[in-house]
């Protein structure tokens, strides 16, 4: 049986991944938004 500590620690890696795998989703639409304007000013 896992420890209360031990399952805190999961918990928490499972709340870091969510976190940074949202966070790098937001990161790739903005650079994607960024790409966009460069794209349409070359025009």
């Amino acid at each position: 049986m896992l420890t209360f500590y031990e399952y805190l620690l999961v918990f928490l890696a499972q709340v870091a991944e969510w976190l940074g795998a949202s966070f790098v989703k937001k990161l790739n639409k903005e650079l994607d938004k960024h790409e966009e304007k460069r794209k349409s000013e070359r025009k």
